[in-house]
C-alpha cells in the first residue's frame, strides 16, 4: 500500500491527489530540490500497467501548453509510475458543480483551451476519448489573471487516449477515474454522458467523438447540467443565447452534422469569444458568482475536502474489514482450541495409533522378558526358541512399517 514518504525514481510521495478503481495520484516532491512538485500516477492493478505506457507515450508526443506534459515515465519499476507536471489548482468539475461558470464570456474562455489542445492532439494523431469536466485543469492563477490566460487550462488523462495510426493501441479502461466504461474487445470507451452516438452504436472513436464531448462541455458549462434529448440553450438568458445554441447544435449533433473538426469549432469559437468579452452578461440576471471571477481557489479547497472526507470514509471501510477479517481469524482459532476431543477427527485417529503403538512396544518387550527368562533357565531352549521367533519378529517389523509409510502415518 503507498504511503506518505515512499520513493518513486527521483520523487517521494506528499500526499494523496485522486484515487480512482485502478491507481492513485500523488503530489510527490523531487527527493533533492524540494520545491520540485510533480504528480505521480501509480496504478494499483498490474493488470492495467499497459495504460500507464500508453499514456506516458501519448503525452510525450503531445506537448503543448493545453495539455498536461510529462516528465518521466518507468512502467517496469518496483513501483511503476508516471510523473507529470502539477496543475495547482483544481479540475473544471467543482465549478460545474457548484454552477460558477454561468458566464458565456468565461465558458468560451475555457472551451477555447479546450479545443486549442484538441486540435494539437488530433494533430498528432491522438484522440482523447474521455473528454469531460475531470479531465480538464484549472490552474489557481486564472483568477486573478483571467480565463483567456494562455496555458492555464489543461487537458489531462490521456488514459483512454487512442493513437488513431495504430488500432491496437487503444486502452481498455481509465486508471483514475473510475467512472468510465471500458472492456477489451468493446467498442464503447468513455464515459457515459460524453460519448458520441455512433461511438455507442460501435464505430471507433475518433476525432468527432472529442468534437461531441466538446459540445457537452460547453451546455454544462452554461447550465450546470449535461444535455438530454433534444437539448437546446436557446432559453440561456443571455444576449448571445442564439449564437451559443448555434454553436451547440453544430457539435452536439449527428456525425454527419457535426463541426468536422475541432479546428472549425476552434474558429466558430474565437470571434463569439471576443463578442462575449464586450457584450459581457448586459440583459441578463447576476451570475452564481456575483460577477467576479469563479473562485477557482475556493473550489480547489472544497475539492482537497471532498478528497479527504472521502480517502477517510475509504480507509475507515479498509479498517473495518480488516478488523472483520481478525475477528473471525480468532474466531477459527478459538473453535479449535475449544472444541471437544469427539468432535476432532484427526486428534482421535493420531490416539487411537499412538494406543496401538504403546500396545505393540508392550507385547514386544513382555515377549523378550519371556525369551530372556528361557534362557536362564534353559540356555539350549532359550536359543532354539531365540532362533525361532526372530525372524518372525523382523517379518512382522518390515511389514508394520511399509503399512505405517503408505498411510503416511510413520512415526
Amino acid at each position: 500500500m503507498l504511503e506518505q514518504g515512499h520513493r518513486v525514481g527521483e520523487y517521494v510521495l506528499d500526499r494523496r491527489i485522486g484515487v480512482g478503481r485502478f491507481g492513485e495520484v500523488w503530489l510527490a516532491r523531487h527527493h533533492v530540490w524540494y520545491a520540485r512538485v510533480v504528480a505521480a500516477k501509480i496504478p494499483t492493478d498490474p493488470d492495467y500497467l499497459r495504460l500507464l505506457q500508453l499514456e506516458g507515450r501519448v503525452l510525450e508526443d503531445l506537448g503543448h501548453p493545453n495539455i498536461v506534459r510529462a516528465t518521466a515515465l518507468d512502467p517496469y519499476a518496483q513501483t511503476p509510475y508516471l510523473i507529470t507536471e502539477y496543475v495547482d489548482g483544481c479540475s473544471l468539475r467543482p465549478l460545474v458543480g457548484r454552477r460558477l461558470v454561468g458566464d458565456p464570456a468565461v465558458a468560451l474562455a475555457i472551451l477555447r483551451q479546450v479545443l486549442t489542445g484538441l486540435d494539437h492532439a488530433h494533430g498528432r494523431g491522438v484522440v482523447h476519448r474521455d473528454l469531460k469536466p475531470e479531465n480538464v485543469l484549472l490552474h489557481r492563477e486564472v483568477g486573478p489573471m483571467g480565463f483567456d490566460a494562455p496555458g492555464l487550462v489543461k487537458l489531462c488523462d490521456f488514459g483512454l487516449g487512442r493513437i488513431i495510426e495504430r488500432s491496437g493501441a487503444s486502452a481498455p479502461a481509465s486508471i483514475v477515474m473510475s467512472g468510465s466504461l471500458a472492456g477489451d474487445g468493446v467498442g464503447v470507451v468513455g464515459t457515459p454522458g460524453y460519448i458520441a452516438p455512433e461511438v455507442l452504436e460501435g464505430a471507433a472513436a475518433d476525432p468527432l467523438a472529442d468534437v461531441y464531448a466538446a459540445g457537452v462541455l460547453l451546455f454544462e458549462m452554461l447550465t450546470g447540467e449535461r444535455p438530454a434529448g433534444a437539448a437546446s440553450l436557446a432559453a440561456f438568458n443571455s444576449p448571445l443565447a442564439g449564437e451559443l445554441d448555434g454553436l451547440f447544435r453544430r457539435a452536439y449533433t449527428r456525425r454527419g452534422e457535426r463541426f468536422p473538426s475541432a479546428a472549425a469549432f476552434l474558429d466558430a469559437v474565437r470571434p463569439l469569444c471576443a463578442r462575449a468579452a464586450v457584450v459581457g452578461t448586459a440583459g441578463a440576471p447576476d451570475p452564481p458568482y456575483g460577477g467576479s471571477m469563479p473562485d477557482v481557489e475556493a473550489a480547489r479547497r472544497e475539492a482537497e475536502i471532498a478528497g479527504a472526507r472521502a480517502r477517510a470514509a475509504a480507509g475507515e471501510a479498509e479498517r473495518a474489514r480488516q478488523a472483520r477479517a481478525e475477528g473471525a481469524t480468532r474466531t477459527r482459532a478459538t473453535a479449535a482450541e475449544t472444541a471437544p476431543w469427539p468432535t476432532a477427527p484427526d486428534q482421535r485417529a493420531a490416539v487411537t495409533r499412538r494406543r496401538r503403538q504403546i500396545v505393540h512396544v508392550a507385547s514386544l518387550i513382555s515377549s523378550a522378558a519371556l525369551w530372556l527368562a528361557i534362557v536362564i533357565a534353559n540356555p539350549l531352549a532359550g536359543l532354539a526358541v531365540g532362533a525361532f521367533l526372530l525372524p518372525i519378529y523382523v517379518l512382522i517389523a518390515k511389514d508394520k512399517g511399509k503399512t505405517l509409510r503408505a498411510k503416511g502415518n510413520w512415526r
